[in-house]
């Protein structure tokens, strides 16, 4: 019933707030910064906040329907992914306030770090349109990935320990030194490596950029291999990643292409925008779905 008032007294520009409540390890009230702001600028919102996995895809389905076009997603990457997978090719329109451990989209774009200069930046920018990725049919819009990275992002999954950057290191160090290298057809060829990264944005998230040269509407997907390499090289690669100069080393090879083959002899786990993808298969198809997605950034 509540909803039903809401569709009849509330114009198509609201703004549809859709909340993870778990998102991050900083506890702020995010109910409370966006009523505040709103009623300061006068906006029409309406506030959602998820209560399980894949609850915002319906919340934006049911909203979709109903006629509205702003949603905005507060969260993380995960719930970004989330809100954003239903409104590619549509009239829709993605907002982000960024409320999770590594942003990457967000940052990447330029959003600010701020819950209250998020909001001020939501207001006064711009819509465009930018590239998606895909893989198997699955949407990402910063990063999948294969290797180490989606290991680590099943163990940080699994683990009973709070959401936070800090408890990912803690997993990548317990994993680093003992993770063995893997093999793969890529492209019709033998590879093997540690980390297959597909970006259509430069950064996995906290600055850590695995394809600095990712550009969001170019439609292509950037695709960085992490080669076997000696395990004390890791400090240096881990250096080159917050620098921007991933792609200066012997043991990285960086791609641009439309599309992508890989393929195992054994089921192989991924991750999408940093979650862990529970369906493992023994061969992905990475595709780019050029300016699929209407998203307000500076």
């Amino acid at each position: 019933m509540y909803f039903e008032l809401n569709i009849q007294i509330l114009n198509k520009d609201t703004y549809i707030f859709i909340i993870n409540p778990i998102a991050g390890s900083k506890r702020i009230d995010l109910n409370r910064e966006i009523t505040d702001f709103a009623a300061k600028k006068q906006l029409d919102y309406i506030i959602e906040n998820t209560t399980y996995k894949g609850n915002g895809t319906e919340i934006v389905s049911k909203y979709l329907k109903a006629g509205y076009s702003k949603f905005i997603a507060v969260g993380g990457d995960g719930t970004v992914n989330e809100i954003a997978s239903k409104l590619i090719n549509t009239k829709g329109e993605l907002g982000i306030i960024p409320a999770g451990s590594g942003n990457g989209l967000a940052r990447s774009l330029g959003i600010p770090m701020s819950v209250k200069k998020a909001l001020e930046c939501l207001i006064s920018s711009e819509t465009k349109k930018i590239d998606v990725g895909s893989i198997n049919d699955k949407p990402f819009f910063c990063t999948a990935g294969i290797g180490f990275d989606a290991h680590c992002a099943h163990e940080f999954a699994s683990g009973t320990h709070a959401r936070g950057l800090w408890n990912y290191v803690k997993i990548f160090f317990k994993n680093y030194f003992t993770y063995p290298i893997q093999n793969a057809v890529f492209e019709g060829k033998n590879i093997a490596y540690y980390t297959v990264t597909f970006a259509n944005a430069p950064q996995y998230g906290n600055n850590a950029y695995i394809a600095p040269e990712a550009v969001f509407d170019d439609s292509l997907i950037d695709c960085t291999i992490i080669k076997p390499h000696p395990k004390w090289y890791g400090v240096i690669l881990g250096y080159k990643l917050f620098a921007k100069k991933i792609r200066t080393n012997t043991f990285t090879e960086c791609l641009q292409a439309a599309q992508y083959n890989i393929s195992f002899e054994k089921p192989t786990q991924i991750h999408i925008d940093g979650e862990a993808e529970k369906e493992t298969l023994s061969s992905y198809k990475i595709k780019v779905l050029p300016h699929a997605l209407n998203i307000i950034y500076p």
